[in-house]
């Protein structure tokens, strides 16, 4: 579900990405047409590529064309392979940072037909690996390795030794291949293998130790803790964590870089799944904590929260393998700010529907379950969704309000009440004299201040007034109810007392009724 919603959100920033790239624009002026060179070293990229693929595959006639000299074929074929030899082994270089304009590094601090691409560190003191722009023919220019450089590589060659685990390594596991490749080197794979598996075991039951500290704190009432499924995505996470270390044992700078980038786009993609089962585990402890607290059995923010976080949780992943393929990401965030504006004007009413569920939830001014007046519908809340309430009225119909809407009108929650206001006027017959309405209204004070349920600060029984056909008593009180229900029940009791006193008193209940007066003239 998430993973559908990430890549629709993805898909849709692209294709305003390719939109905004399609806006007219000034035409460009035409740029020449730059002469080729079949071995591709027109870019200091292309010389440093095409050198290091004929490296691994041990050309070194082919290698030693990329090479500023005038030494012999043999000789350059011997400095290629030492040059090889050394920047496979004491050279760190990202290839994708390396200029591919023909005119080399525009903000290089060395002169324009030099490119720097790095420092190797010796005993001797450092030395700058360069590039020179020579001209081909007289009509094609071309980057090659700098003489300068090519002085050096001898004496770093002499002082470059194999990798310290190969070093000490037995001859039978340095010899011995399979499929083209070292056997130490499978080992070594299988031995990462062992201990990604068994480091996510530990991981996990360590991460599960913790987790149920953490929830024995936060609910110690609850006896089956949520459960935290990270082994799977431990267990991935590790892996890649082992294949980017391994990565510094391949032979060649290729490799290499090849090993490593593959490792670090396992490290997002199960990362991002770490992240996304954590923040699955955090919003089930936090709704099985609300409904234990307010009792409501759906909370939307939760919700939108949990996709949320897993929305923010994809596009971080995809920036990051953006940048780890090196693409530009200005365009990319441009676009994206462009196509954010104008989803926001196109989907305002939805935008507003869903900040004022937010509002809803959040001030918890309503909740599932709750008998409610919105607006002019009265009824129970049934659901408060992302887009809309719908509320159960009373004649069982199912009315669902936009929740822009329900935050801005008055809300009148009756299941809020801690107490019910008990209010009735009750009629006497006139045939009640005075002495006998002081009897009765005494006895109805007397029998209700034996109720519990009365709020006897509020209790007020009082005559007020000569009816057209009654003597009216004032009967007012708050009852402690927690519900409707039970409100109804009590004051049940509260008149049933009442009826009971008037009988025990013999006064009766009036009811409307004339009196005709007959006379006659003398």
């Amino acid at each position: 579900m998430a993973i559908s919603a990430v890549s629709r959100l993805f898909l849709g920033a692209v294709l305003t990405v390719s939109l905004w790239a399609q806006l007219p624009s000034p035409p460009a002026a035409p740029a020449p047409a730059a002469a080729t060179d079949a071995l591709g070293r027109t870019t200091p990229r292309g010389t440093v590529l095409g050198f290091l693929r004929a490296i691994s595959a041990e050309d070194y006639k082919r290698a030693a064309k990329y090479l500023q000299t005038q030494a012999a074929p043999a000789r350059a074929e011997n400095l290629a392979m030492e040059l090889g030899t050394v920047l496979n082994r004491r050279f760190q270089i990202d290839i994708e940072r390396v200029s591919a304009m023909p005119d080399g590094t525009v903000n290089d601090d060395t002169q324009q037909t030099r490119d720097l691409l790095g420092i190797i560190h010796s005993p001797h003191g450092p030395v700058e690996v360069t590039l020179d722009r020579v001209t081909l023919d007289g009509k094609t220019q071309i980057w090659l390795f700098s003489a300068e450089t090519l002085k050096e590589i001898p004496r770093l060659y002499e002082s470059t030794d194999s990798f310290w685990l190969e070093a000490n390594l037995p001859d039978q596991l340095k010899d011995a291949q399979l499929l083209g490749t070292p056997l130490w080197r499978w080992l070594m794979w299988l031995l990462g293998l062992v201990i990604a598996l068994g480091g996510s075991a530990a991981l996990q039951f360590l991460f599960r130790l913790v987790w149920r500290i953490i929830l024995r704190r936060l609910d110690p009432d609850e006896p089956q803790p949520a459960a935290l499924a990270l082994s799977g995505p431990l267990r991935v996470f590790l892996f890649a964590l082992i294949v980017m270390f391994l990565s510094s044992f391949a032979v060649t700078i290729l490799s290499r870089q090849f090993w490593f980038r593959a490792g670090a786009i396992l490290a997002v993609f199960s990362g991002g799944w770490v992240l996304s089962r954590l923040v699955d585990s955090a919003a089930s402890i936090a709704g099985h904590r609300l409904q234990k607290r307010t009792g409501a059995a759906h909370d939307s923010t939760i919700w939108l929260l949990q996709r949320a976080g897993k929305i923010v949780i994809g596009l971080v992943g995809i920036l990051i393998l953006l940048k780890l393929a090196d693409i530009e990401l200005t365009g990319i965030l441009t676009g994206l700010g462009i196509g954010g504006l104008a989803f926001a004007f196109a989907a305002q009413k939805t935008i507003e529907n869903l900040f004022g569920g937010v509002m809803i939830t959040t001030d918890r001014s309503i909740r599932v379950g709750d008998t409610c007046r919105v607006g002019d519908v009265t009824g129970t809340i049934v659901d408060i969704g992302i887009r809309s309430t719908r509320i159960r009225t009373l004649n069982r119909t199912l009315v669902s309000i936009p929740n822009g809407q329900t935050a801005a009108v008055s809300i009148e929650n009756f299941s809020g009440r801690d107490k019910f206001h008990c209010l009735h006027v009750i009629g006497v017959r006139y045939e009640t004299d005075a002495a006998a309405m002081r009897g009765v209204l005494e006895a109805i004070r007397e029998s209700l201040e034996g109720f519990s349920e009365v709020e006897q600060e509020t209790l007020r029984v009082r005559f007020i007034r000569f009816g057209a056909s009654s003597l009216d008593i004032e009967l007012r009180a708050y009852l402690y109810a927690p519900g409707y229900d039970e409100f109804l029940e009590r004051q049940e009791r509260v008149l049933l007392a009442v009826m009971d006193t008037l009988a025990k008193r013999g006064v009766g209940i009036a009811f409307p009724s004339q009196t005709l007066y007959l006379t006659k003239d003398a």
